[in-house]
């Protein structure tokens, strides 16, 4: 399967909120001319099955896995001294801003089918979030389509639910907003 090729995170913000209180916290901005994985910003970096290319240019950080189809790579953040100052808790709700573009990715190989669907349950680009609960989402991404992974059974491309937003995603860097509170998310 071709991993993607993908710009992510031109600023990628978290606001908290809670009755007639909201915070906005910075955890990464393409615009500083580093990549997420450089120490000033606390994010971790992972490749494995070959390096993949991450550069930083105008503004946004590109991940670049294309080269091999055993390349799986990305960027985490379980803490850090931008993040220590906060919780995220879906009972006061959360918002994660960030903005990506996914150049292209292909979801053709037979081994993304896990459930014998006809239907690729595994995405070229994920953002997962988990709150203090160690509850989240997991939204995939495709050239086309936005989509939830389905929690039971474990990461399968959900089609039970309406699909989260069906956009082009090649042709234009778009911001979107996750918004969680009391068990429900919505991607706007």
């Amino acid at each position: 399967m071709k991993r993607p090729f993908f710009y992510l995170c031109v600023c990628l913000l978290m606001t908290l909120a809670s009755t007639g209180f909201s915070q906005t916290f910075t955890l990464y901005s393409g615009a500083s001319g580093v990549a997420l994985d450089d120490p000033s910003w606390g994010w971790s970096y992972l490749s494995l099955g070959g390096a993949a290319l991450k550069t930083v240019s105008g503004g946004v950080t590109t991940l670049d896995s294309t080269s091999s189809d055993g390349i799986s790579a990305g960027f985490s953040l379980i803490t850090s001294a931008r993040s220590a100052s906060f919780v995220l808790d879906q009972g006061r709700g959360y918002t994660v801003g960030f903005d990506i573009q996914v150049n292209s990715e292909n979801h053709s190989n037979p081994n993304a089918d896990k459930n014998a669907d006809n239907l690729a349950d595994r995405s070229g680009v994920s953002l997962i979030v988990l709150g203090s609960d160690n509850r989240g989402v997991e939204l995939a991404f495709w050239q086309d389509e936005i989509w939830a992974q389905q929690a039971n059974p474990l990461f399968i491309h959900n089609t039970a639910m309406e699909r989260v937003q069906r956009t082009a995603l090649t042709s234009l860097l778009a911001h979107y907003d996750l918004q969680v509170q009391d068990n429900g998310y919505v991607l706007r």
